[in-house]
């Protein structure tokens, strides 16, 4: 029988909640759409080598985080290369005392064949930097403006589609190439001649690339800096579609308790004290108002953690850092920004790095953190940001609408984990589509949501400093366009050249009136490879002059349509998608007219539906025979095949509304103990599948996990777990000095902890009722120790003490992708804790190049006295293996791994384990299950296949059950002498294995299936 242990989707959810938070999504009130490149990614031409970049994975990688575009060739670089002539990095080759001795062989960096070549296969948009400091510099702007439009021509005739050019780096900046005036002729960068520098080189691109967009950068303390941009906008605004700011928060001071003081973070400095990032891009976004250049948008090409005291703080992991950056990201979509771009991908030496990057360099180029908040991220893109608010002040959301499914994001700032509740204004929420979390250590995992036995609404449990994304599905409107009649004037849509909102409107209150020049234009999600049809109602005043109706994607318009007519008239385009199309731009342009005004009205996007004759030939539901506890929920779902069939409706039913009902959409409500047979049935062809349902009463109250009398590692933590009576609404965990350790509320019946001690403690727990009056309590008694953290060194010299030549090895490890070197002299020690007056074992890896000078391995105890010494002299890693027995003296001991002072070559460790020898684990019995300290021996466990059990020392037949920890039998059989088991068919998890022999002899031990 497959029983549930908790309730349906989501028992067993490892987390504790405290009271319930209410998020609450409106679906209509929707404000722009996420930019399908606000994910970009930075490169920096002189580290990009191309070993990074041969076998495909990095280019996969960028797909996979969403990377919209990559920005070449760099930040700073950009002010000294020369695309032809590619440099060292840093130094300009223009100045006339560059030793050519400094330019790198071209395998050590990336030039623009190499640019165009990874951009194709990442299937990203180019974004293409341009040196206008060189020429500044050195008194040669025409050579400059020619270098640029060269570039330009080069892409053009290899066909690489190069339209986002961003104009220098950083040119205020002290250490731009002109402004440490190298030439001696007092020239820096102001805003007046950068200004004019844009114009100059924009005008030139323009003749070749007339749809160009022009990235300008300038400083990023908007309100510091109004006189500037004043400049900037007023001299160069025609030629300006983005002003990018680098925002890299608190520069030199970053810390998570900062981060954690506030929500949502601040962009702050020294000197600046601003407001969110949101809040900052509303700033600039006035001001360009204010000076009649609100086409002009804000980009943040590069942006990351800034340097801070994360960088030198051992307790400050790279998942806290990631999920720090997480916010920033965050805000971006929030702010509606379209072009943003993280600074970097990559660097030498990431440990060394003062920012965390999307991989690391030091472990073979393998992702980040970082990598995996992007990847959650990529979910959003295309999708339109709608309303959504959360009651609890230390959790931000956003929520995305995209196709038929619903993105909602939770970034819980608590240190507490939280029960989220979700209610939904407007929109038609049928189920869960998927459920991600972004925690420690920086990777994503699945997590299940319940339904509220109040409210009916789903329910999510989640965990503190964590990203969390929910996806649900609903009824989507098949329009595909948001306020496409205008009557909210040009909410949800974007614009440029400032059209505004007229009464002169071809049906209801409100159209759209384009003077000049401008266009607006909304992104939505399609899907690839389908047939649409956007339409609208369009005017001209002047039949001389075209307005058009297109639609298009980041690579280009894809349908267009010219329009003359003079009184309003429906016009439509109709496209097809490509197989890699996943979101498309919709939109209205009047090219430069001359004072001509075009009007539009009720533009719509719908698919166009092929007609399908197609029957139903198959049914399946997704669950079968499934096992639950009565008062919870289960979600089934019925798969109709083939996927184009005309009509895929199903209707459910059950044959037992007294045990369990099912509702239209499948939700099935166990009610009381006993079966029912849930039913669905095809409205084409009658096709029937169904499952049984047993309903179970709930269990009696105790504490199934941690065991009695077991030892537990410290790094591994405990898992929480308890069995509860219908009666029982509270379960209180504390320790033996009743400090509260955990609370839970049923149904939620376990949680994860980390000891904050280790040898022998006791918890105690107490079940109490609604209205909190105690029904049971107890205690259970583990010993807690800590064994050897980063034993095999995967995450470089953490967690260990080190001196001399001590460091990493990643070409050749003994195993995984690191190794613990010492070249030459040096050691590598760890405290660590171990029980009193017990037997060990220690197992390693080690190795030494040159066998005339030994390396040493050794344990001691508390005082400092050495319970062995092993000497090394073997030149090919060899498992060393010792038996110890510690002393009185104390729990703390120490390993030591060294070699002395006249060594040559290196020395090697890896993979060092250290184990209890025990006869047999003690386990806390299940019910009246009496353990009578006989061995029993179980391999191997943790197991999968197979599994061998032996019981030597018990007579004859034997008789084993297999219990969940729940105390219900998931397998009984008997055996003499050895018994070898198939155990495929059990669910992952913790079991207990239960042998007795006909003497009434009876063992127990602890299964685990993987």
């Amino acid at each position: 029988m497959n029983l549930k242990l908790t309730y349906l989707v989501f028992l067993f959810a490892t987390l504790t909640a405290s009271a319930q938070v209410q998020l609450t999504v409106n679906g209509t009130q929707r404000s722009h759409t996420i930019h399908p490149m606000i994910q970009g990614q930075g490169l920096s031409y002189s580290v990009e080598t191309d070993s990074i970049y041969e076998d495909g994975a990095m280019a996969q990688l960028f797909k996979d985080v969403g990377a919209g575009f990559l920005r070449w060739p760099g930040g700073t670089p950009t002010s000294m290369y020369h695309w032809n002539d590619l440099g060292a990095g840093w130094v300009d080759n223009w100045n006339p005392e560059y030793p050519e001795e400094w330019t790198p062989h071209t395998s050590e960096f990336m030039d623009l064949d190499e640019y165009m070549t990874l951009t194709r296969a990442a299937g990203t948009q180019p974004m293409v930097g341009i040196n206008m400091s060189s020429g500044m510099e050195w008194g040669r702007v025409d050579d400059g403006v020619a270098e640029a439009v060269a570039l330009v021509k080069y892409c053009i005739d290899n066909n690489f589609d190069a339209k986002c050019f961003f104009l220098d780096n950083e040119t205020y900046h002290h250490g731009n190439g002109y402004n440490k005036d190298m030439r001696g002729d007092g020239g820096h960068w102001t805003a007046a001649n950068y200004a004019q520098q844009i114009n100059l080189y924009a005008d030139s691109i323009k003749k070749y690339v007339p749809d160009a967009k022009f990235f300008i950068n300038w400083r990023d303390q908007f309100s510091n800096n109004v006189s500037d941009y004043e400049t900037l906008l007023t001299v160069a605004g025609h030629n300006i579609d983005y002003v990018d700011v680098h925002w890299y928060w608190k520069w030199g001071v970053s810390n998570w308790a900062d981060w954690k003081a506030k929500t949502p973070m601040e962009y702050e400095t020294a000197s600046y004290d601003g407001g969110s990032y949101v809040e900052e891009v509303a700033y600039f976004n006035n001001l360009a108002a204010s000076l009649g250049k609100s086409h002009i948008k804000v980009a943040v090409l590069e942006w990351n953690i800034a340097p801070g005291d994360h960088n030198s703080n051992p307790d400050h992991t790279e998942y806290m850092t990631a999920l720090m950056q997480s916010e920033m990201q965050m805000q971006f979509m929030q702010a509606g920004i379209e072009y943003a771009s993280m600074w970097t991908s990559h660097w030498k030496e990431s440990s060394k790095s003062e920012f965390l990057t999307l991989i690391n360099s030091d472990n073979d180029h393998a992702p980040s953190a970082s990598a995996a908040m992007f990847e959650l991220y990529h979910h959003a893109i295309g999708g339109q940001v709608t309303t959504s608010s959360v009651s609890d002040n230390n959790i931000m959301t956003t929520t995305v609408v995209k196709g038929n499914k619903t993105y909602v994001y939770l970034l819980n700032k608590n240190d507490e984990n939280k029960s989220v509740e979700f209610n939904f204004n407007n929109l038609n929420v049928t189920s869960v589509d998927q459920a991600l979390r972004f925690s420690d250590p920086g990777e994503l995992s699945t997590i299940s949501l319940w339904n509220s036995t109040t409210s009916g609404n789903y329910v999510a449990s989640i965990k503190a400093n964590s990203l969390t994304m929910v996806s649900f599905n609903y009824e989507a409107n098949t329009e595909l366009l948001f306020n496409g009649d205008f009557e909210n004037g040009l909410s949800s849509w974007d614009s440029w050249n400032s059209p505004t909102v007229t009464s002169d409107a071809q049906n209801g209150n409100s159209a759209i009136k384009i003077e000049t020049s401008g266009s607006f234009n909304q992104w939505v999600t399609v899907e690839p490879s389908t047939t649409y049809k956007l339409t609208a109602f369009v005017k001209t005043d002047n039949s001389a002059k075209k307005v058009v109706l297109g639609v298009g994607n980041s690579g280009g318009n894809i349908a267009t349509k010219d329009i003359y007519s003079t009184s309003y008239k429906e016009h439509e385009v109709v496209f097809t998608t490509n197989a890699n199309t996943t979101s498309v731009q919709a939109w209205v342009w009047l090219p430069e007219s001359n004072g001509t005004s075009a009007y539009a009205d009720n533009m719509s996007l719908t698919k166009v539906e092929e007609v399908s004759n197609e029957p139903v030939t198959s049914l399946s539901l997704s669950h079968e025979n499934e096992t639950v506890f009565s008062n919870t929920a289960l979600q089934l779902s019925a798969t109709v095949l083939p996927t184009n069939a005309s009509d895929k409706s199903v209707v459910w039913e059950s044959d037992n509304t007294s045990t369990a009902t099912v509702n239209a959409n499948g939700l099935v409500t166990a009610l009381t103990p006993g079966t029912a047979t849930i039913t669905a049935t095809t409205n084409d062809g009658g096709f029937t599948a169904n499952t049984t349902i047993t309903v179970i009463a709930a269990q009696v109250n105790g504490i199934i996990s941690p065991i009695q009398g077991n030892t537990y590692d410290i790094a591994s933590g405990l898992e929480f777990s308890f069995s509860t009576a219908p009666e029982t609404k509270y379960i209180y965990v504390y320790d033996m000095d009743w400090n509260l350790i955990s609370s839970l509320t049923t149904p939620n019946l376990t949680f994860s902890y980390t000891p904050t001690a280790t040898g022998d403690v006791t918890y105690r727990y107490i079940f109490q009722d609604a209205n909190w009056q105690d029904l049971e309590n107890g205690t259970v008694d583990v010993s807690i120790t800590a064994t050897v953290l980063n034993a095999d060194f995967e995450l470089g010299l953490n967690s260990w003490d080190y001196y001399g030549g001590t460091t990493t090895e990643t070409l050749n490890p003994h195993n995984g992708s690191t190794s613990l070197k010492i070249n030459a002299r040096g050691g590598a020690s760890q405290i660590i804790s171990l029980k009193k007056n017990t037997d060990y074992q220690v197992s390693f890896y080690a190795k030494v190049e040159d066998p005339s000078v030994m390396a040493k391995f050794h344990i001691k105890n508390a005082l400092g006295a050495k319970y062995f010494e092993q000497n090394i002299v073997e030149s090919n890693y060899t498992q060393f293996t010792i038996n110890f027995t510690t002393d009185n003296e104390g729990e703390e001991a120490k390993i030591g791994f060294w070699r002395g002072n006249d060594a040559v070559g290196a020395s090697f460790l890896d993979d060092v384990v250290i184990s209890e020898i025990t006869s047999s684990a003690r386990f806390r019995s299940i019910g009246q299950i009496q353990d009578l300290n006989i061995d029993i021996e179980i391999y191997p466990n943790p197991a999968t296949d197979f599994v061998t059990i032996k019981a030597e020392h018990m007579e004859r037949v034997k008789s084993l059950s297999i219990l969940n920890v729940v105390g219900q039998s998931v397998l009984d059989t008997s055996f003499e002498g050895v018994l070898r088991l198939p155990v495929s068919t059990l669910q992952k998890g913790t079991y207990i294995v239960v042998v007795s022999d006909i003497s009434g002899n009876k063992a127990t031990s602890k299964l685990l299936i993987k």
